[in-house]
């Protein structure tokens, strides 16, 4: 079945590259068929299929080399393999045949032959329900409130040490140890974005520590991990479900600072970022330019030492809360748009700054309008040269996108689905063991898909274009598990964000809507399948 699920892979790609080189050559309406979008979605979409089955047989055949002697997981992993490898290899080749008309579906076109070797493969030594039931069978299930670590809990934790040369299992013991002890239970998986009262107590804590900035050099008062030590300290973090601080000047100012700011402004805002006393928001999207970010139009006007700031910011997270803001404003309107932004650091205690709150569906007031009315900012807070900006904007994207594509928030809604399953007796219902199975094995092809990509990070190579669809299927999958968790918790889908099911531990509206907002920040769904369109070699995208 593992070998099936690589062959069906391979056909899948086939009939891929044989749609883009047909959609590209192939005019209608006076255009190529590859420059329509709703085509370059469709494609994108079973490309993905095809991604997730391409990492998941990856996932199964390491798994298999390092457990050989398990059979349960040998045929818990060959379901799961042929599961997706049989979907992706079937909606590939459907595409195909939708992608080149009335020739595809005549023999003498080879996307017939792929079809038909699809429907074959799929049937052939179990289909993909058949494999969808097993593997729900098999697969071990999740225990309620479960923490894998029987080791004696560690006490001495150290303020530096050597973190990339100790292992790796050693480090993360240490960190989860921590954060055991010192993570404030009560705030555990937060259903929703704590504001600084809530959570700058730990915040302190970890700068006492010395543990604050994980990323940034020791010189400059960080633990200087490794990509390898970051991606293990981040995902320990999750693991333990420690609620993300208002952390904008750690992990998108500081590193910035660190490589374009000169040495007075590290001086300056660097040790207030370590210590909380200085609390940063973004500024980047404004009424216009969200996707379409270089189309931003708040102005900055040089005005001998200083530039006067007028406009408007908006979708600030926690901006309410914060002292002060990194944005990209426009500094030259007669060039390329990209070609003058700068990027600038404005106190929100100046004169002529005001913001507004904005409540979120939820109830929660998450984001924030900031306004800038003449604003006078120094021009010592510029970074880097004026009209620069956009490139030290764009640096940090792929790794913000890499963590849009966690399957942290997916698992966690999947324990909550769990909980409640158990309480109403749910698993012994067929149909929703069967949906639940299905879940399951997308939120597994995630974990194994987010896999690749921290491997590469941990490695210090480029991030590639298929990282994109990692944050689609990462935000999808967790949609769709929200909409399960709302459907079996009854009245409490409906109910107000803050109400806890049953014990008060599952906040079964949170998922859902949380993943709805995910789907739309750091590029939404639809500009990330853009994206992906072009590398297809898509002509148009």
């Amino acid at each position: 079945r593992v070998m099936q699920s690589a062959e069906r892979v391979g056909v899948a790609r086939q009939a891929l590259a044989d749609s883009v080189a047909y959609l590209n050559t192939r005019q209608q309406f006076g255009r190529p068929l590859a420059s329509f979008q709703a085509l370059q979605h469709r494609l994108v979409d079973a490309a993905m299929q095809v991604e997730l089955a391409s990492n998941s047989l990856l996932d199964a055949l390491d798994t298999l080399a390092a457990q050989p002697d398990d059979a349960t997981l040998r045929k818990t992993l060959a379901s799961r393999a042929k599961a997706r490898a049989a979907r992706a290899g079937l909606e590939a080749a459907r595409l195909a045949i939708q992608l080149h008309g009335a020739i595809g579906y005549t023999e003498e076109c080879d996307v017939s032959l792929y079809f038909r070797s699809a429907l074959h493969l799929a049937a052939w030594l179990g289909n993909t329900a058949a494999h969808r039931q097993r593997y729900g069978a098999l697969a071990a299930l999740p225990a309620p409130g479960a923490d894998d670590d029987d080791a004696a809990p560690i006490t001495d934790f150290p303020r530096e040490a050597d973190w990339n040369g100790m292992p790796e299992a050693d480090f993360r013991r240490l960190v989860r140890g921590f954060f055991r002890a010192h993570y404030p239970e009560h705030l555990r998986h937060a259903p929703w974005r704590l504001h600084w009262d809530e959570i700058k107590d730990w915040y302190f804590t970890l700068s006492r520590q010395g543990w604050i900035a994980p990323s940034w050099p020791r010189e400059h008062g960080g633990m200087a991990l490794s990509p390898a030590r970051q991606i293990a300290f981040i995902e320990e973090a999750e693991r333990h479900g420690v609620a993300r601080a208002p952390d904008q000047g750690l992990v998108m100012l500081g590193p910035i600072l660190i490589r374009h700011g000169t040495e007075e402004q590290r001086a300056r805002f660097l040790p207030g970022i370590l210590s909380g006393e200085a609390v940063w928001a973004q500024g980047y999207s404004e009424p216009n330019a969200g996707s379409d970010l270089a189309s931003l139009r708040c102005e900055a006007l040089v005005d001998g030492d200083d530039l006067i700031v007028s406009g408007q910011k908006t979708w600030s997270t926690l901006a309410q809360d914060a002292t002060h803001m990194f944005m990209l404003v426009r500094t030259d309107k007669t060039v390329k748009k990209q070609a003058g932004i700068s990027f600038l650091l404005v106190d929100l205690a100046s004169p002529g700054v005001s913001r507004r709150p904005i409540r979120t569906l939820s109830g929660h007031e998450e984001f924030c309008e900031v306004f800038f009315d003449q604003v006078r900012v120094p021009r010592a807070n510029l970074v880097g040269e004026l009209n620069a900006g956009w490139g030290i904007a764009k640096a940090l994207l792929g790794f913000e996108r890499l963590f849009s594509g966690s399957p942290k928030h997916a698992n966690h809604a999947l324990q909550q689905i769990f909980s409640i399953a158990r309480q109403r007796g749910l698993l012994a219902d067929p149909a929703f063991a069967d949906r639940l199975a299905e879940l399951r094995l997308d939120a597994a092809d995630l974990t194994a898909m987010y896999s690749v990509f921290a491997e590469l990070a941990k490695a210090g190579r480029p991030l590639p274009p298929e990282l994109s669809l990692l944050k689609v299927w990462a935000t999808e999958t967790h949609e769709r598990l929200g909409a399960l968790l709302i459907q079996i918790a009854e009245e409490y889908g409906g109910a107000a964000m803050r109400l806890g099911y049953g014990n008060g531990q599952v906040h079964a509206l949170a998922p859902y809507v949380n993943a709805l907002a995910a789907t739309i920040f750091s590029g939404t769904n639809e500009i990330q399948r853009n994206i992906y369109a072009k590398q297809l070699g898509l002509e148009g995208a």
